[in-house]
């Protein structure tokens, strides 16, 4: 019996009014999503037990996708959390996901660190949902690289 794969999605609290169109749209995909709101381990009061679990989530999932929109930029839980998943994945595990077309393009940040990860986009033709690695110029379908 195999297992879905694990995602784990970082996001700005600012975006809480997203996030249920992005979760759906993922678990479309057949995999379970990880967010902090709905983790009951969690202690209410963000602390570094708050961190400590975050972590070991971000480890323990497959795949690491940051939604990225206009939030994002202010957020100081998105850099941390992206640099845990830097350092325990590999960069083939790690997407970003822009919310809005806008964003999809390289123009939609000025955090240049973020130019080293692939990004979720939709061609718009046959191909559809795609993960694209601009440096390679190569995608692959998103069902493909979750269950990767």
């Amino acid at each position: 019996m195999s297992t879905r794969p694990n995602v784990f999605l970082s996001h700005s609290s600012k975006d809480i009014d997203k996030l249920e169109q992005v979760i759906e749209f993922l678990q479309d995909y057949n995999v379970n999503v990880y967010i902090d709101k709905r983790d009951p381990n969690l202690p209410p009061v963000t602390s570094s037990k708050t961190a400590e679990i975050l972590k070991n989530n971000i480890r323990k999932c497959d795949k690491f996708i940051v939604l990225i929109s206009e939030n994002s930029k202010d957020s100081r839980w998105i850099p941390w959390e992206l640099g845990i998943a830097d350092y325990a994945k590999t960069t083939e595990k790690i997407a970003l996901l822009p919310y809005a077309k806008y964003y999809a393009s390289s123009t939609w940040t000025t955090q240049e660190y973020l130019g080293l990860y692939r990004r979720i986009l939709n061609l718009e033709n046959s191909d559809g949902w795609v993960v694209y690695d601009h440096k390679e110029k190569k995608y692959l379908k998103l069902s493909t690289w979750l269950k990767n």
